[in-house]
C-alpha cells in the first residue's frame, strides 16, 4: 500500500498471515517502548500495530509464546554452535524460519516453552519473552536479517530436546517476569 513503512509492511504480515504478537522497539535498543505486559496474552488490534508502525524509527518484536500460537525461539549467540547444530539437524535447518542476527541466529518453532533458558551458546525463549525481528537494526548496527522466512507451512511442533536446542551441559534457567498466571485462551483485542 502507498505511504506504508517497509517496518508497517513486515510487521502486519507478522500480525495478519502469522498471528503473532508484535511490539515496538525503538531504534538502537532492545528494550520494548511500550509497557508490553497485556501484550502476553492479548494482541493488539490492526489499528495499534499502523499506529506503533507508521514511521521507520521502530524496530519489531514479536511476543513469544501462546499469543503468538505457541511461537518459541532459540537464539545461537554462537554462530559456531548454530553451524553445527545445522550439520547435526540439516532437515531442521532447511525447514525452521530462521533470522540472521548481529552475533548469530534465530530459529523460530511452536512449542510450550516458559520463560528463557540460558545456555553457555545462546537461549531457548518462550512465553512472556520477546524477539526482535526483521528489519530490525541491532542496537550495534546489523540488520536482522530472515535467512528463511517464516509461512504457515514452516512454522511446526518441535520437542527442543529432541532438536538438540538443549545442550547436555552449560544449562542455566532464569524465571521470565512474573505478571500473573498466564491465560489459557489469548485475545485479538
Amino acid at each position: 500500500m502507498a505511504g506504508e513503512t517497509a517496518i508497517l509492511r513486515c510487521a502486519l504480515y507478522y500480525a495478519d498471515k502469522l498471528s503473532w504478537c508484535v511490539i515496538p522497539i525503538p531504534h538502537g535498543r532492545k528494550e520494548a517502548r511500550i509497557r508490553w505486559r497485556k501484550y502476553q496474552w492479548t494482541r493488539p488490534d490492526r489499528d495499534q500495530v499502523r499506529k506503533w508502525f507508521a514511521s521507520d524509527d521502530a524496530n519489531v518484536a514479536v511476543v513469544l509464546g501462546p499469543v503468538s500460537e505457541g511461537l518459541a525461539c532459540r537464539d545461537f549467540d554462537v554462530s559456531e554452535s548454530y553451524v553445527a547444530w545445522a550439520k547435526a539437524h540439516p532437515e531442521l535447518a532447511k525447514l525452521l524460519p530462521t533470522v540472521k542476527t548481529a552475533r548469530g541466529y534465530h530459529l523460530y518453532f511452536l512449542a510450550s516453552i516458559e520463560g528463557i533458558r540460558k545456555f553457555a551458546d545462546g537461549e531457548l525463549r518462550g512465553s512472556r519473552c520477546y524477539c526482535m525481528l526483521p528489519p530490525s537494526v541491532h542496537p550495534d548496527g546489523p540488520k536482522y536479517e530472515w535467512i528463511i522466512r517464516p509461512i504457515a507451512e514452516n512454522l511446526i511442533v518441535v520437542d527442543p530436546e529432541l532438536a538438540g536446542f538443549v545442550p547436555n551441559r552449560g544449562l542455566v534457567t532464569e524465571k521470565p517476569e512474573q505478571w500473573g498466571a498466564p491465560r489459557k485462551r489469548c485475545q485479538l483485542k
